[in-house]
């Protein structure tokens, strides 16, 4: 096992400062505003998904998570379109017409894009 799969925090409470705070308070007023989506950006290796994985399943959230260089047709977006949809039409619903989420009557689910750029900017890939 390499050390860094073997020291790196597994629970919330084992993170080390306390940045990740904002996040936390944005998720916990979501059902004041607009359904909402959060970009995370910062250099490479410094755990970015990692405290957002963290800090999601401390507070309940169900997460779908997938590479964005793993996304590069039409076909894998439809798919990845309708298996949220299957999981929370509702919430899904409402986010396309832009109204109010209501939190305390649906689960609560996070889609975690990692690596976008990486999707997004070569042949073949999302900008296509």
């Amino acid at each position: 096992m390499l050390l860094l799969e073997r020291y790196k925090p597994k629970l919330l409470k084992q993170v080390i400062g306390d940045n990740h705070r904002k996040i936390i308070k944005w998720l916990r007023e979501w059902n004041s505003v607009i359904c909402k989506a959060a970009l995370v950006s910062g250099p490479t290796g410094v755990g970015k998904t990692l405290i957002v994985r963290l800090v999601l399943e401390d507070l309940g959230y169900s997460i779908i998570e997938l590479n964005a260089s793993d996304i590069r047709t039409k076909r894998v977006l439809n798919e990845l379109f309708e298996k949220i949809k299957t999981l929370n039409d509702q919430s899904l619903i409402n986010f396309e017409k832009k109204l109010p989420c209501e939190v305390s009557k649906q689960p609560h689910i996070a889609l975690i894009i990692d690596e976008l750029d990486d999707g997004i900017s070569d042949y073949g890939g999302l900008a296509q």
